[in-house]
């Protein structure tokens, strides 16, 4: 489920954890972030900036570029969104779509470039070369457990502690940075 069914699911107690992207209602729902990570470029392998070791924003100018769907993909269409505009660039978005499996599958058929985080090279695609996006400070995916505020099931409690989650959320560090900083 994207992120968007996942909070429907919570408020519907159709799922009592969700795994998702920031932002959080902290009025309904208490998080923890369990992941940070960097963002990385994916390239078609035969793309000219492919054998490149960091690139800049700026050398995304006028490239095709596939992008995240700006409802159903809205945390990472926000993220990559500003990573462009702090910069000045204007890629050509050819495509927007909600998963990042979709979005690898359509840069290695060398429809474009795209970010993606860091744990999408560890899906192997073929023809796909990843590189790390040289910009400071480096943008971080993050993602983040879920759950009610008013749940009750009785094995959440037992889980979230042997996960740390319940330390983390009351510690403060459940609440993501913003991405707009």
């Amino acid at each position: 489920m994207v992120t968007v069914d996942q909070f429907e699911a919570l408020a519907t107690d159709q799922l009592d954890l969700g795994l998702l992207r920031p932002p959080i209602d902290h009025r309904k729902f208490v998080s923890a972030c369990v992941l940070r990570e960097s963002l990385l470029v994916a390239l078609p392998r035969e793309h000219p900036l492919a054998n490149s070791d960091r690139l800049i924003p700026q050398k995304l100018t006028g490239q095709p570029f596939v992008m995240y769907s700006p409802y159903e993909a809205h945390y990472f269409f926000q993220l990559v969104t500003t990573i462009f505009h702090r910069a000045g660039v204007t890629p050509d978005y050819v495509q927007h779509v909600t998963q990042i499996h979709s979005i690898l599958a359509l840069v290695r058929a060398g429809l474009g470039a795209a970010f993606v985080p860091e744990a999408a090279a560890k899906l192997s695609p073929e023809s796909v070369s990843f590189r790390p996006l040289d910009i400071h400070p480096k943008p971080q995916a993050e993602l983040c457990l879920a759950w009610l505020l008013e749940n009750d099931n009785p094995i959440l409690p037992a889980f979230l502690a042997a996960t740390g989650a319940d330390k983390a959320a009351r510690m403060g560090r459940d609440r993501p940075s913003e991405i707009s900083k």
